[in-house]
């Protein structure tokens, strides 16, 4: 954080939350293949806790929609990096942890085979 305090500055900007909510979706929309390509590389294991695991892989899918935001996006006011870049990767962690609470109930709910 004090990294981005340095390198970005507060400025004034008139449509805040609409270029805003345009970076979150151009970074889901990043996001979202990248999440899918690290499953696939990780459901070859033994996925031992489905919640962390899901953080994890939605975490790393946010930070690379966040990497490509960083590159693309030319808004360089500290306030929008931090809430709508950063952003994109707390609801990739988000997302990722509501599927591995779901997948960790749906397990407990089948039946033990022995």
């Amino acid at each position: 954080m004090i990294t981005l305090a340095v390198t970005f500055r507060p400025q004034g900007e008139p449509a805040f939350v609409k270029t805003g909510l345009a970076c979150v979706q151009r970074g889901l929309t990043y996001s979202i293949p990248a999440a899918l390509v690290f499953w696939l590389l990780l459901r070859r294991g033994a996925i031992l806790f489905p919640k962390s695991v899901g953080a994890a892989v939605g975490g790393l899918a946010g930070l690379a929609g966040l990497s490509v935001l960083e590159l693309n996006c030319p808004d360089v006011n500290v306030f929008h990096v931090v809430l709508w870049h950063w952003g994109v990767v707390l609801i990739g962690t988000a997302v990722g942890v509501l599927i591995g609470t779901a997948v960790e109930h749906i397990q407990r709910r089948l039946p033990k085979t022995p």
